[in-house]
């Protein structure tokens, strides 16, 4: 308790003095000589120029011009388009299905082939080959005929599929001889 007694009057005495802080933080703080800042003037001209370019407020209208006629009639843009096709293509994808004509099988190691006929042109197909103008595959080589999946398109654009036979021509001929007698 003596020391409680003493500490407080000794704590009044130096609490309540008044100090200046002003002059204590002069005292603390270390005045550094600081470098001057240089400043390339050329440079911010320079930014200042590819900013005003930057947002600029110019406003360019986009050309509107039209590609094509809206009143041109899609069949005869088809039309147009397959005819384009026709000329550039394989010989084999150019001519129609029933152009086609069978006239013989080769069989070997290989398995089935296919000799095609149109007008003069042979073509010779296996399993998987595509054929015609309608992009019609070859399913089944058997020993007298030829399955195919024929894929048939209509103006709008439009699949129909259809499994079809083909026969070899010299049995067509005999069979349409047997049916006219």
């Amino acid at each position: 308790m003596k020391k409680l007694i003493l500490l407080l009057p000794a704590l009044l005495l130096f609490g309540c003095t008044e100090v200046d802080r002003d002059e204590l933080m002069k005292n603390r703080a270390e005045v550094k000589p600081v470098k001057p800042i240089e400043v390339n003037f050329e440079r911010l001209e320079k930014q200042k120029s590819e900013l005003i370019e930057l947002f600029s407020t110019v406003y360019v209208a986009p050309d509107y011009t039209f590609s094509k006629d809206p009143f041109t009639s899609v069949v005869d843009i088809y039309r147009q388009t397959q005819a384009e096709e026709e000329a550039t293509l394989n010989p084999m994808l150019v001519h129609k299905l029933d152009e086609f004509k069978l006239v013989g099988i080769l069989t070997g190691d290989i398995g089935n082939i296919a000799v095609l006929a149109v007008g003069d042109d042979s073509f010779y197909l296996k399993t998987g080959d595509v054929f015609s103008a309608s992009r019609s595959t070859i399913i089944f080589i058997g020993q007298d005929f030829i399955k195919i999946r024929d894929n048939s398109k209509d103006i709008f654009g439009n699949t129909k599929t259809e499994i079809k036979d083909i026969k070899l021509d010299y049995l067509k001929d005999d069979s349409s001889k047997e049916k006219t007698s």
